[in-house]
């Protein structure tokens, strides 16, 4: 199982989507999937909130 990568430690690489979370807030957006630009910024599907960690999603499944 993957574990929460702090933005502070480590980002992912440019524009390859992973699963996103914004410590602190307090609603139902916490968790989000979304990719680091080049641009120095964070493009997100459901929020603009400050992403504080992130972790790579997981591989599809195998077979059927």
């Amino acid at each position: 199982m993957n574990k929460w990568i702090k933005v502070e430690d480590k980002l992912p690489e440019h524009c390859v989507w992973v699963l996103t979370y914004s410590a602190g807030i307090t609603d139902d957006f916490q968790w989000d999937i979304g990719y680091w630009c080049m641009s120095g910024k964070w493009k997100c599907l459901g929020w603009d909130y400050p992403v504080t960690h992130w972790m790579p999603l997981p591989k599809a499944p195998s077979g059927n």
